[in-house]
Parts: structure tokens; sequence; C-alpha cells
């Protein structure tokens, strides 16, 4: 699974409130607290997927909604030893639309994550490294 990560060397946001990098950057730290997943952008929607990944972990059996889906997909790849990786991305914020953040989408991922915390510390896995994608050379182009 690779990850388009802002939170990553070379990648970003643009046109975000101080206010939505905070967020977004607390709830990644809080994953990595509460789980021992090291992934740098763990609420990113930005995701590549292996057929054969999203099948081995049952998808279609998970029960999250929102960001906490997010988690809870690259917690099962990562539990059944699938490669993670991390590509910087720069997102920029929408021209048109509006933002499906709601309150109660982020209660649902606290909540969420929470819960899997002492699950996870009790499975006594290792926090495992995930790859980074050119870490050192950022991209050339902009994804938007």
């Amino acid at each position: 699974m690779a990850i388009g990560s802002r939170w990553v060397p070379g990648g970003g946001v643009v046109g975000w409130p101080a206010s939505r990098r905070w967020l977004s950057r607390a709830a990644s730290a809080y994953v990595r607290l509460a789980t021992g997943m090291a992934v740098g952008d763990a609420t990113a929607g930005y995701r590549l997927w292996r057929r054969e990944t999203l099948a081995d972990i049952g998808v279609c059996a998970l029960a999250s909604d929102g960001y906490a889906f997010q988690v809870e997909t690259a917690l099962a790849a990562w539990h059944a030893n699938h490669r993670l990786m991390e590509v910087p991305i720069t997102f920029a914020e929408r021209r048109a639309g509006h933002s499906k953040l709601s309150g109660a989408v982020v209660a649902e991922a606290v909540w969420r994550v929470t819960l899997w915390g002492p699950r996870e510390r009790l499975r006594g896995v290792a926090p495992r490294r995930v790859a980074r994608r050119w870490a050192h050379r950022p991209p050339t182009g902009r994804l938007t």
C-alpha cells in the first residue's frame, strides 16, 4: 500500500488554515502513539492498493467510516505484513465543494483509535518503520 503523505519530508498542504493542519498532524501523532504504527500521515485518503492486499485484509468486513477507515485499513495491512510506504504529496485545498470533515467523523476516529490502541499494545507487535519514497528528492509534479 502506498500512502500519499502530506507530513513526510517533501510533502505539504496548500490553502489550509493552521487549525486544520494541527488537527491532521495531531491525528497522525495520536495514531502512532496509540497503535505503534509508524505512519506519518495516518488519515491521508490518497492511497494506492494492490488488489491482493485488499483481498487479504478483508476490506469489505471492516467496520469504520471516514478517517477511522483510513487508519483501520492501514493497520490491517500492517498486521498482515504487507509493505506500506509513504510518498510525499502536496495537497491543495479544493477550489469547489466542501470538506466532508465533521465532528462525527472526528469523534468516530478518536473513539476507534482509542479502542484499537490497547489491542495493539496487547498484541505485542513491535513497531516497524514504514518505507518512505523520495524522502530526499521530492517528486517534481504537484497532485491537485
